[in-house]
């Protein structure tokens, strides 16, 4: 969420609802996203009790649309669980896998085979050229020519230098990752990864991310995540190969309309 806000902060008015205690300690926040009834609670740890009125405050405030509400918890989460349970939203599966990486501990020598090189949004500012390919990897049903425009250079935390492709023999895009530093922590986060599907099972991905912890080392980042979906996506294959040290799992939650509280 951190990395998805966009430059004017006014564009989260409608999206964002923070709870602060009275000398002004932000406790909690919700956040909705999606076609509107896509939300996520975050509460301190001090103040959990809150997490119900919270929900409530979103159910009220911002309406469903579609089927109903959705939310989610961690799955080793057993007091988000019952509060949900008890509102009546019904676990629908896993929805995500947060794989945490510690610089410090990985070897951050990117090999690529031969005649493969790194470019950086910085140096090409081809950032249509990434659109396009990051279109076809997750959205192979598109019209090529309704590529959407790049959005990821409208997060505040967007570093071209970190906006990475791997290019092939003549100059096509065939791989791709970025990074994103949370200035006010540190972390980063890694997204979007993918491979031109006539391109992959050569380590450009691979390659291409760790040329990313490499960089991202080099500005004192420790912590980076990824997030991907669950299992059996065969991307979860490279995430763990390049050797996380902790892996959360996320649970998806609905409440249809007319649900009642438990």
């Amino acid at each position: 969420m951190v990395f998805s806000a966009p430059q004017a902060p006014e564009a989260l008015d409608a999206k964002l609802h923070l709870w602060k205690v009275d000398r002004g300690d932000l406790v909690g926040l919700a956040i909705v996203e999606g076609l509107g009834r896509d939300y996520h609670v975050i509460s301190h740890p001090d103040f959990r009790d809150i997490e119900p009125e919270m929900i409530a405050w979103v159910e009220n405030h911002w309406h469903a649309e579609g089927d109903g509400w959705t939310t989610y918890s961690d799955a080793d989460d057993p007091y988000r669980a019952a509060i949900l349970s008890g509102l009546g939203y019904r676990a629908e599966g896993s929805s995500e896998l947060m794989h945490t990486y510690d610089l410090q501990a990985l070897a951050l020598t990117p090999e690529l085979p031969p005649g493969y090189r790194f470019s950086a949004a910085s140096e090409d500012r081809d950032l249509l050229g990434r659109s396009r390919l990051v279109s076809l990897v997750f959205h192979p049903e598109r019209d090529p020519g309704d590529t959407p425009p790049p959005m990821a250079q409208e997060k505040r935390s967007y570093d071209a230098t970190l906006d990475l492709v791997v290019r092939a023999h003549g100059g096509p895009m065939v791989a791709f990752a970025a990074g994103f530093i949370n200035a006010s922590n540190g972390i980063a986060e890694v997204e979007p990864v993918g491979t031109h599907p006539a391109y992959r099972q050569r380590g450009l991905a691979r390659a291409v991310v760790t040329e990313v912890f490499r960089r991202l080392g080099e500005r004192g980042v420790r912590w980076v995540h990824i997030a991907s979906a669950p299992e059996p996506v065969v991307s979860n294959r490279l995430y763990q190969a390049l050797g996380p040290v902790g892996q959360q799992r996320f649970v998806r939650w609905l409440r249809e309309p007319g649900a009642s509280d438990g």
